[in-house]
């Protein structure tokens, strides 16, 4: 019974001991079973060229969620999204700029900021400023994502990003050379390593982003990044928007092209108590990182389906009649229609007689355009019975059926 228990708890769900106390049967030594459990991970896990304050290595276990996010990421993030989605690039940086200030308290609305992306005079307040800041960063990263990490490189990322934003002029020199704590009046919740120790645990960081040779995944390595700059918190101020700046450069540099035109921080700013949450697991549960990697990579996961799903609802047909217009292929009015009423609910099914009705067509007529839409493959039909079911495929499919 307890390996079945420690099988579960390091593969199928990963808890925290206080969350497996209130799980496991109550005749099961929670402290016992604690020891157990994580001499198992720390057998099956990975370690990685991180240490923590206390000089303890970092490492983490591939959990079977982790596994299945890794293939769904692999299969969709290297799509570049440019070839399957009108987003304009500069409104994908506009947003990503918004919600990675709003996660730190900062915030505008869209056409205030592209007020300000256009004409730089506009700005009035220091949150103006920061905003801006946090898109030219991004500008930078995607301008040099196939560049090596660097020191420099990292501090020149940050100067972009606090521009004209620190009361300090000692501030803006580069790593901090003092203690710096997170937290309000009346707790402490983080202290970053300590300023004589920031360089080497740099050193550290680069290094593993410009490691090409290990088996690590690299949507694990881009997890493993963001945690330990966060942790080492090696500026004064702005460390969890060059984090994210950094971390997206690092998924561009591994061939996640669809990563160039989403926002990671757009799903993260929705939920920063699971990110801090993560963060702090790892943080207090024996230099485990397995706790935030589990967490980025579903947070990368969702943000795909989220941009995927937005872009089949408001984007997609007009993106597919001006391929089809260009290879002087033309639907009429009623085809464009049914495929937008299919893309909001990929489920639907529609028959020759549905389609009938809806469009007040004679049959013939009805055939003819769903069969069209299934010759050039972006539907397809089954039969059940003595009637043929048309049902919309998936994006990837009509994208790749249209270039052929």
């Amino acid at each position: 019974m307890i390996d079945k228990l420690i099988e579960k708890y390091c593969f199928e769900e990963y808890k925290t001991k206080e969350e497996i106390k209130y799980r496991i049967e109550r005749n099961i030594d929670i402290d016992e079973f604690w020891e157990k459990l994580i001499l198992a991970r720390r057998n099956k896990g990975i370690e990685t060229n991180l240490f923590d304050k206390s000089n303890n290595n970092y490492w983490f276990v591939v959990t079977d969620n982790m596994r299945k996010n890794i293939k769904y990421i692999d299969s969709k993030g290297k799509i570049p999204l440019n070839e399957m989605v009108l987003f304009d690039k500069e409104d994908v940086l506009i947003e990503e700029s918004l919600s990675s200030s709003a996660i730190e308290g900062i915030f505008s609305t869209r056409s205030r900021f592209r007020s300000i992306v256009e004409d730089e005079s506009k700005i009035k307040t220091k949150e103006d400023r920061m905003l801006l800041n946090n898109y030219e960063a991004l500008q930078y990263i995607m301008s040099n994502n196939k560049n090596k990490l660097s020191h420099d490189f990292i501090i020149d990322v940050w100067k972009i990003i606090m521009k004209n934003t620190l009361d300090d002029v000692n501030f803006s020199e580069g790593y901090r050379r003092d203690k710096v704590y997170i937290g309000n009046a009346s707790e402490i919740v983080f202290e970053g390593v300590d300023a004589d120790k920031i360089s080497l645990k740099m050193d550290d960081l680069i290094s593993l982003f410009n490691d090409e040779t290990n088996d690590i995944p690299s949507v694990i390595k881009a997890s493993v990044f963001h945690y330990y700059f966060v942790y080492i918190h090696p500026f004064y101020d702005g460390n969890g928007r060059t984090a994210r700046a950094l971390t997206s450069m690092y998924l561009l540099k591994s061939n996640y092209n669809f990563f160039e035109f989403i926002s990671i921080s757009q799903m993260l700013k929705n939920e920063k108590g699971k990110y801090y949450k993560a963060i702090k697991n790892s943080e207090n549960q024996e230099e485990d990182l397995t706790y935030f990697v589990e967490y980025y990579l579903d947070l990368l996961k969702r943000t795909i389906e989220y941009t995927v799903s937005e872009f089949a609802e408001k984007y997609f047909i007009k993106y597919l009649e001006r391929g089809l217009i260009a290879r002087n292929i033309h639907l009429n009015k009623r085809q464009i229609k049914i495929l937008d009423k299919m893309m909001n609910n990929t489920n639907l099914t529609m028959t020759v007689k549905e389609y009938m009705k809806i469009f007040s067509v004679v049959q013939e007529t009805a055939r003819k355009d769903l069969k069209f839409l299934q010759d050039i493959g972006v539907m397809n039909s089954y039969l059940s019975g003595k009637t043929y079911y048309y049902r919309i495929n998936n994006i990837e499919d009509i994208i790749k059926n249209n270039k052929e």
